[in-house]
């Protein structure tokens, strides 16, 4: 129904938590963000790199875009521009601020 009024959908934290597969068939989703946990791991752990893999074929299939966070330098970013990630957030592009009160 949210969709119908314009509503773009994203799920935060993709791959960790109460956040699975059966969420992307059931809320037709239009952006997942991958968790930190697994993207900061992608270039060490054989598992970490499979499961992003493994997302983002996934997503593509299901016209949906990926976000990784925690993208914390360029040997990171690296890998997931190869993997076909579109979006990146972290430290290696800014580091966070404090919010400005209206």
């Amino acid at each position: 129904m949210l969709k119908e009024f314009g509503y773009t959908i994203y799920i935060d934290d993709f791959g960790s938590g109460c956040s699975n597969f059966i969420y992307l068939a059931e809320i037709k989703t239009d952006y997942i963000k991958i968790d930190g946990a697994i993207i900061q791991k992608v270039l060490d752990d054989k598992i970490s790199f499979l499961l992003v893999k493994n997302i983002v074929a996934f997503a593509k299939e299901a016209q949906i875009k990926v976000i990784a966070e925690y993208v914390s330098d360029a040997s990171i970013y690296e890998m997931i521009q190869t993997l076909g990630i579109e979006y990146a957030q972290g430290h290696f592009f800014s580091k966070p601020s404090p919010t400005i009160d209206a």
